[in-house]
């Protein structure tokens, strides 16, 4: 065995293990790029989800961010105080949205705000919400029936 045998040698040896080892990582270790959409009350009746998906695809995405919920639910919810949007229909847009991805290989991370509720959500649970008069001075002016400035009228 002659020196640059021996210097090789080691670095061969922990190079198996390395690399293995990268295939232990979970997915979500591995991301380095995401694509995200927020998604607006009309869009379950005006976003062609297949051409989304196949965008998405086309930059190489890791993986997509796609809203579930927020003011509004994009699947057919039986959660107490959560509406749907009123376009939605009978469809579940983020059902939709799911499997196009996933038919294109993209891993799917749900977007949620939970931090938005309606008034009728944070009158029947008040210590459960930030978004109370007193915690939330503002000018701005609010929807009926929401908690927040500027979200759709209830449905």
């Amino acid at each position: 065995m002659n020196r640059r045998q021996f210097i090789v040698m080691p670095a061969a040896a922990m190079a198996g293990p390395l690399f293995a080892a990268d295939a232990e990582v979970p997915w979500q270790r591995k991301i380095r790029r995401l694509g995200q959409l927020n998604m607006t009350e009309h869009d379950p009746v005006v976003l062609n989800v297949e051409e989304w998906a196949d965008y998405w695809a086309s930059l190489k995405v890791d993986a997509v961010l796609v809203s579930v919920t927020g003011i509004l639910a994009f699947y057919q919810t039986k959660v107490p105080f959560h509406r749907k949007g009123k376009f939605l229909g009978e469809r579940d847009f983020f059902g939709d949205c799911c499997a196009a991805a996933k038919k294109r290989g993209l891993r799917v991370i749900a977007r949620m705000s939970p931090d938005l509720n309606w008034q009728d959500a944070v009158e029947a649970h008040p210590s459960g919400s930030s978004a109370t008069p007193k915690a939330m001075p503002s000018t701005t002016p609010r929807t009926p029936g929401c908690s927040q400035p500027a979200c759709s009228p209830p449905t």
